[in-house]
């Protein structure tokens, strides 16, 4: 049965018993825009046996760690369907039940295909380890922070950990479908802002997974068949846990960016979440709509930080089992 995560439902106890939930036009014109799309995938899904392909483990992303986790999977499907005239593959490699996971993932790339009347194939990799994101060193590597990955050339994603596997998905799906083009050059702001030393910095990672994340709320709200209140409630909890995630990096090394794009998942997501209904205006309430962002974020306030006290890596909160 499809259900909220344990630690979501206590996670979203905690915002209720300290935050007033307020409605916001915002919010509404937000979920007025995912409502003018289908979620609900109802074509027919296709699951056949055959001998696994070989493994996409080589990736700068993907850590021997993780490399080894994946190694050990003993299960494979392989599954297909199409939306919008395209076919999609899944090559799915796990160690329990994914029953549920078969239920729910092809709304989500259903969900993405409508959203920007993409019309071209996709393959998925998942590799469903049980990897969680925590924290190692001073400075953080992809085995601690990455999950997915997109091939433009080839069409494939990736994604490698159980944890976060339905908002990556919508993540690398963006990132697929070109709608991350907030591609600006905002390293001398950010290195006077906050002393960044890192020598790079993609500030279109932010931008894609502040859409993941709300998108991601909207989906669960919807396979729940929940209300609009909780709407609101959930992406409450997401932008008081991705604030806590940004102010938690900022006591870090300031070469965060030095094996991944960490400052841009946390810090930049962090400064759009934190004037959440005026960053949804200034985007017109349409993800790939990103020309006043830069001036958004420039005049945002920088986000105070706070000692880093526990490991938790991950990037969102809310989550179905």
């Amino acid at each position: 049965m499809i259900s909220l995560s344990k630690a979501s439902h206590h996670f979203i106890n905690v915002v209720l018993s300290k935050i007033k939930i307020k409605q916001s036009v915002s919010y509404k014109q937000m979920f007025e825009y995912f409502e003018r799309h289908r979620f609900f995938f109802q074509g027919t899904i296709k699951q056949t046996k055959r001998k696994p392909p070989k493994l996409h483990v080589y990736n700068p992303y993907i850590s021997h760690v993780v490399r080894e986790h994946i190694l050990k999977l003993p299960n494979y499907r392989y599954v297909t369907f199409s939306v919008n005239n395209s076919t999609i593959r899944l090559h799915i490699f796990y160690e329990n039940s994914i029953d549920d996971f078969l239920k729910i993932i092809p709304n989500y790339i259903y969900f993405m295909y409508q959203l920007s009347d993409f019309q071209k194939q996709t393959t998925f990799y998942y590799y469903l380890t049980d990897c969680k994101k925590i924290a190692k060193h001073k400075i953080l590597t992809p085995d601690e922070v990455n999950t997915g990955s997109t091939n433009m050339n080839t069409a494939v994603i990736t994604i490698w950990r159980k944890q976060e596997v339905y908002k990556t998905t919508i993540h690398e799906l963006i990132h697929r479908m070109g709608l991350d083009g907030f591609n600006v050059d905002m390293l001398d702001f950010y290195k006077q802002r906050y002393g960044i030393t890192s020598k790079h910095l993609l500030v279109n990672e932010a931008v894609t997974d502040f859409w993941a994340i709300l998108i991601n709320v909207y989906l669960i709200v919807k396979l729940l068949n929940l209300s609009y209140r909780d709407f609101l409630t959930y992406v409450q909890a997401e932008r008081m846990f991705v604030l806590y995630q940004a102010q938690k990096m900022l006591s870090l090394n300031r070469d965060w960016n030095r094996y991944t794009h960490v400052f841009s998942y946390y810090i930049v997501k962090g400064e759009l979440f934190q004037n959440l209904p005026l960053t949804l205006k200034k985007m017109n309430y349409q993800i790939n709509n990103y020309d006043d962002v830069q001036a958004l974020l420039e005049k945002t306030k920088p986000i105070q930080s706070i000692p880093f006290q526990e490991g938790c890596l991950r990037m969102s909160k809310i989550e179905l089992n």
